[in-house]
């Protein structure tokens, strides 16, 4: 009885954790999680800097990811198209797509304001730096006068701030594990409740039929 008070308490206070906090996966957190998982693809932004880089490295993670190519599992798409490729290729789980964070959090903000669900998640680990400028011809007089304006702008974090007023921009920000209330029961919550009463309804009858054959004996 006592083992079967403790085992009922146990698995009463885990189940309930399980009900009240669900743990969602996300696997990719860096470059080489993709890498290394065969059967995801990437996206990367075409005609862009990565997409440079990525071709000119001679060692590390970004030369590996250059081999991604030839083995098929590397698409480059134009930035217009990112709505699109996520809303498609992401979303089916097969491909994973790689741009400034920015853009990123953009796309997941402008997804859920038309699905109302958090779909997608952002990886911790960064991977390149990045910096919006202005290019212009080196002789340009007007050089001194675009980074006098341009650069406190960008110090006191107005330019961030001005790209990132998106509705909903941060309700996906969400850990990987998430509070749940009102969680509905299912057999598939409690299924070892059942095992557990039919283990020990079996040992029950094996020790009767022990003790009966036990007693015809003597």
């Amino acid at each position: 009885m006592l083992t079967t008070l403790v085992l009922i308490k146990s698995y009463s206070g885990n189940l309930m954790s399980l009900l009240a906090v669900k743990y969602l996966p996300q696997p990719f957190q860096s470059l080489q999680d993709v890498i290394d998982h065969r059967s995801v693809s990437i996206i990367w932004q075409k005609s862009s800097l990565f997409e440079q880089y990525i071709r000119t490295a001679k060692s590390g993670v970004f030369h590996e990811m250059a081999r991604l190519e030839k083995e098929g599992r590397m698409v480059f798409h134009k930035q217009p198209q990112f709505p699109w490729s996520l809303d498609t290729f992401v979303r089916r789980g097969r491909h994973v797509l790689a741009d400034a964070d920015i853009t990123i959090t953009n796309l997941i903000a402008r997804d859920y304001s038309a699905t109302g669900r958090c779909d997608f998640y952002l990886s911790r680990d960064g991977f390149f730096p990045y910096s919006s400028s202005l290019i212009s011809h080196k002789t340009d007089p007007l050089i001194q006068s675009i980074d006098k304006w341009v650069l406190p702008l960008i110090e006191t974090g107005l330019v961030r701030y001005w790209m990132e007023s998106v509705p909903n921009y941060t309700i996906c920000d969400s850990p990987s594990k998430i509070k749940v209330h009102n969680e509905p029961f299912s057999s598939s919550h409690i299924w070892i409740v059942y095992v557990l009463l039919g283990l020990g309804l079996g040992a029950g009858a094996v020790v009767l039929l022990l003790e009966i054959v036990t007693h015809r004996l003597t």
